[in-house]
């Protein structure tokens, strides 16, 4: 089952002690493997409003309003503070997943290779700066990013939802994540190898349709790339 990333803004995160915290605010993936690795959260009045990052390892099922944690209360009040103005570093998501005692998603090589990087630098990058990103064909653009498919319970970002924009009046396509080449940030560019042409009289996507293993395949197929 997918579902619509900007749909879980706003939803109420809980913790294990039935607590509310607060809010979603935005999601950080890494953009080399198109996984959800964190939640920031929006706390409320009670934790002083500030910011905060959950792990997706501390994180239940979203159900239809509301996101369960793994986490207490009082773990999140004394969470590490965090600022979302500035790159998280892997110095900081050492620390953060010491305090939850949770594992790391990265190899211990991957660490050695980081802690040699300078500011100790992750590709960690923020769902909500992604949003109105171009998408660059080859032979020209052909719209831009106005949502994702998140993969329920794994937290894998499956898709790019496309509003092809006054190209197409507005069609809105399905481009896999994993076919994109290149993320241009200092532009605000996606790099994909696929064709206008082929955008053109690609299946329209609306958000009444089952994104099914049926609906993947034959996706695939029109595009074709071979299913994973």
């Amino acid at each position: 089952m997918v579902r619509s990333c900007i749909h879980l803004l706003g939803f109420s995160v809980h913790a294990i002690d039935n607590g509310e915290l607060g809010k979603v605010k935005d999601f950080y993936f890494d953009d080399l493997q198109w996984v959800i690795r964190y939640v920031v959260v929006r706390l409320g009045v009670l934790f002083q409003g500030r910011d905060v990052l959950l792990s997706t390892a501390a994180l239940g099922l979203a159900g239809l309003e509301t996101i369960n944690t793994r986490l207490t209360r009082e773990q999140i009040r004394h969470s590490p503070d965090v600022s979302t103005e500035t790159p998280v570093t892997r110095q900081y998501e050492e620390e953060l997943h010491r305090y939850y005692a949770l594992p790391y998603y990265w190899s211990y090589q991957e660490l050695r290779d980081h802690r040699s990087e300078e500011a100790h630098n992750t590709h960690l990058q923020s769902m909500k700066e992604l949003l109105g990103y171009h998408i660059q064909a080859p032979d020209g653009e052909i719209g831009h990013v106005s949502d994702f498919l998140l993969e329920d319970g794994a937290w894998r970002i499956r898709y790019l939802i496309v509003n092809t924009g006054n190209w197409l009046s507005g069609k809105k396509i399905l481009l896999a994540a994993a076919w994109a080449q290149k993320i241009l940030w200092d532009v605000s560019k996606i790099i994909v190898d696929i064709s206008k042409e082929k955008i053109r009289s690609a299946p329209d996507y609306t958000s009444s349709d089952l994104v099914n293993r049926r609906y993947e395949m034959d996706l695939y197929r029109y595009y074709g790339k071979e299913y994973a």
